[in-house]
């Protein structure tokens, strides 16, 4: 899901303008519903680190 996101806020910030991490930032807050779920927990909390 990192890597996802980072892709798509580069591909983002090089054809639109603006800052990547602002774009990532952004990403991040609108995905965040994906850390409450089991699933994707132990991922997300291993990128964190």
């Amino acid at each position: 899901m990192c890597i996802t996101i980072a892709l798509a806020t580069t591909f983002i910030a090089d054809h639109y303008g603006g800052p990547t991490l602002l774009y990532a930032l952004l990403f991040g807050m609108s995905l965040h519903f994906l850390s409450e779920e089991g699933r994707c927990r132990e991922g997300i909390e291993f990128a964190a680190r």
